[in-house]
């Protein structure tokens, strides 16, 4: 994964629940600039976790760039607290992402040795006057 500050190898969590993609803060400072939110709006950006009570504060937005797959992607994620560096994955890849760039998660697919991550390779764009 890369950024405008350098680039990291890491594993992910990618999250058909999840609706936004998340980075935490710690790994998100070696790889973008943190576009911190105003202290006003930080109560606006408080992710509530599927269990319901759980919850992540916010704090700015950086712009990321990972390969997956072998294809180039991009989002802007939301930068979040670091609650539990050895449980907390470093990012997790939302549903806004996937959908954009049309992932699919294949479930149990024995023949293939378990869960599959499909990423369709990007189309040229077809630009008219």
């Amino acid at each position: 994964m890369w950024g405008n500050q350098g680039n990291r190898v890491e594993d992910v969590l990618f999250d058909s629940g999840a609706s936004v993609t998340v980075i935490r803060e710690d790994f998100a400072k070696d790889i973008c600039t943190v576009a911190r939110y105003p202290p006003g709006e930080l109560e606006n950006n408080l992710l509530i976790l599927a269990d319901g009570k759980t919850t992540l504060q916010a704090i700015g937005t950086c712009d990321i760039h990972p390969n997956v797959e072998g294809v180039p992607v991009e989002d802007v994620a939301k930068v979040v607290e670091v609650v539990n560096p050895d449980t907390q994955p470093a990012l997790i890849i939302g549903q806004n992402m996937m959908q954009r760039f049309v992932m699919q998660i294949r479930h149990n697919e024995k023949e293939r040795g378990g869960d599959r991550l499909i990423v369709p390779k990007p189309r040229k764009a077809i630009r008219r006057l």
